[in-house]
């Protein structure tokens, strides 16, 4: 797909809510789901690698379209690179809606990341310590008016104030195909997780949004397959697979190792 490495694929989790009007949490472990565990496992280890590689810690996560399950898969990683006992940072910098912060239900705060780029609060004030994952999160409540101006002018310093402080930081950003809010932290991130569902995007939004980021300076570390449905293999990438509708490139490649298709695998 795309010509970028897959690093993980996701399945449909479903949850049995226990007790009415509770919702589930977003927060999937071996109990709930076998598959989701050890895939998330999976994708934790070759994200770490990608930025190992790249001698570097902070990580955006953004996708084509909303709806595409990135907030919680961007959550689960952060919640996975902190089992294995790293200080790992959750920042949500989707300014125009600041909603991460519900999923992460015993975190109550005044203030928020609009608070701290606007410079009316210390960083470290802001800084909450999520007792289920135990992850470090700055997340605001409420949308910020100008996002564009606030992330260009004020998210650079925070940043280099913060990756002294952590292992890694992951930032939860809005699509790259609706909003440019991606493109603005650019220079102060050192790469791209992209996220598609399975028939969610089509295959013209989902190229077209990894084309814009290619054009850019920070490499994409590769994709993850969310929300995959049915028989569940190592290659089985429904739509978006080796050549569903994106066809063959003569190769595909998954994260550490290249694969050429044989002839009982290329499309007839």
């Amino acid at each position: 797909m795309m010509n970028l490495p897959c690093l993980a694929e996701l399945p449909v989790v479903v949850q049995k809510v226990r007790k009415k009007h509770t919702a589930p949490s977003p927060i999937w472990n071996r109990s709930v789901s076998p598959w989701f565990s050890e895939n998330m496992e999976t994708l934790q280890l070759r994200a770490t690698k990608a930025l190992e590689d790249l001698g570097r810690k902070t990580l955006l996560a953004t996708n084509a379209v909303p709806g595409e399950g990135k907030s919680v898969v961007t959550l689960n990683l952060a919640a996975e690179l902190a089992r294995y006992g790293k200080k790992v940072l959750l920042i949500d910098a989707g300014l125009r809606k600041q909603d991460l912060r519900t999923y992460m239900k015993q975190l109550r705060t005044q203030h928020g990341l609009d608070d701290a780029l606007q410079g009316t609060c210390a960083i470290d004030d802001l800084l909450c310590f999520d007792q289920q994952t135990h992850v470090f999160f700055l997340g605001g409540n409420q949308a910020v008016k100008n996002p564009a101006k606030v992330l260009s002018q004020k998210m650079p310093a925070m940043l280099a104030q913060l990756e002294f402080q952590v292992d890694y930081i992951v930032i939860d950003v809005p699509p790259c195909g609706a909003f440019e809010d991606v493109f603005l932290m650019e220079e102060y991130a050192d790469g791209v997780l992209f996220v598609v569902k399975q028939d969610h995007a089509s295959q013209g939004q989902i190229l077209g949004a990894v084309a814009e980021l290619e054009a850019g300076d920070l490499p994409i570390i590769g994709y993850v397959f969310n929300g995959v449905s049915g028989v569940f293999s190592p290659y089985s990438y429904g739509k978006y697979g080796r050549y569903g509708k994106y066809r063959t490139y003569g190769h595909y490649k998954v994260y550490g190792e290249e694969k050429r298709p044989t002839g009982k695998d290329r499309e007839t």
